[in-house]
């Protein structure tokens, strides 16, 4: 099993091109990733940056279904599992990475 758990897609929310995304899944797949964690920094939007690229994950296994051989290697994708997470830096300079498990939860809970 292939694993990045510190990944930053740098996908600012407005102004994302499709082409950036598709070519970061396109990287997945030749690198034969399993799991990603989306780990943008607090200030760039993590969770929106997450659902576009799942999104896009999502959208490219529907069309491998297609029957169109264009996106038949997009199937590959069923197999990549994106999860969302947060870079985040504390006052004293310390460093987390924060996932989460469920890449459906949206849900905010305190700590």
């Amino acid at each position: 099993m292939k694993c990045d758990l510190h990944f930053h897609p740098n996908l600012m929310t407005q102004g994302y091109k499709q082409k950036t995304v598709i070519k970061i899944l396109d990287k997945c797949i030749e690198n034969d990733l399993n799991v990603i964690i989306t780990t943008e920094h607090v200030f760039k939007q993590p969770l929106p940056a997450f659902k576009v690229l799942y999104g896009e994950q999502q959208r490219l296994i529907g069309l491998s279904q297609s029957g169109d051989e264009r996106f038949a290697k997009y199937a590959r994708l069923r197999d990549l599992h994106i999860f969302p997470g947060v870079e985040y830096f504390t006052s004293e300079g310390a460093e987390f990475v924060i996932f989460h498990w469920d890449p459906g939860s949206n849900r905010k809970k305190k700590l």
